[in-house]
């Protein structure tokens, strides 16, 4: 009775959060077919902060931005929804955009394809990692009853099991983030005493290497660095 109790509060929750939430982006699409373009920002960054984007919302969101010239956070959310669509039509946009503000890291590669592609795409990747796995286990056991060797069987697994904590923890990507103040300076070492390499301006994407609570190691014009960790935004 009490887990019904909690399961029914939970769905009623979400129910009332996703109803808000219709009702707000119909006010803020209202008022972006009025131009009235910052009040509509606002209620659509308070659907962004609280997870209930969508695809229409984020491209709404960069055009606002870009019309008030704030380049840096209309790549990041046209970055964003070329994650979720990989649309090429997205990334010529990005890809302009950046030009013409001079801003390096949104050049198209088969490789920034595939990372786009896989992200969109884990959540199906996961699940039929784990069917493989459960087929295996199965396999296993079964060969074991029969008294069969299960050793192919074991190696597939393991395989399998590696690619799938791989999937789940990023390992096989890097990740990217956004210069998002400008005069960053860029370092040679995660110290404030270390020699200063240069100064970006805000918007350059650059691909992160490692990073903790202070300092990012990134990998920028094929050279690793580092810069304060405050001042990016990671994608």
């Amino acid at each position: 009775m009490f887990f019904r109790l909690i399961i029914s509060t939970i769905i009623f929750t979400l129910s009332i959060t996703a109803l808000c939430g219709q009702e707000t982006k119909i006010t803020a699409d209202s008022l972006f077919e009025n131009q009235k373009f910052t009040e509509a920002f606002e209620l659509y960054d308070s659907l962004y902060q609280s997870g209930q984007t969508s695809k229409s919302i984020l491209l709404k969101m960069a055009y606002i931005k870009e019309g008030l010239g704030d380049y840096t956070n209309s790549l990041i959310y046209l970055n964003k929804y070329y994650e979720l669509t990989t649309d090429r039509k997205t990334f010529d946009k990005m890809t302009e955009l950046a030009k013409n503000n001079d801003l390096s890291g949104y050049e198209y590669s088969d490789n920034r394809l595939f990372i786009s592609f896989f992200r969109n795409y884990r959540s199906s990747i996961i699940l039929f990692l784990l069917l493989l796995i459960t087929l295996c286990t199965a396999t296993i056991i079964y060969q074991k009853n029969k008294n069969k060797n299960s050793v192919g069987a074991i190696s597939v697994q393991v395989i399998l099991t590696i690619c799938l904590i791989s999937v789940t923890t990023d390992l096989l990507l890097n990740n990217e983030a956004v210069i998002f103040k400008d005069q960053t300076i860029v370092m040679s070492g995660p110290s404030a005493g270390s020699e200063p390499l240069l100064v970006l301006k805000k918007g350059h994407k650059v691909e992160v290497v490692k990073q903790d609570q202070l300092w990012v190691k990134i990998r920028w014009d094929n050279q690793e660095a580092w810069v304060r960790n405050q001042q990016l935004t990671f994608l």
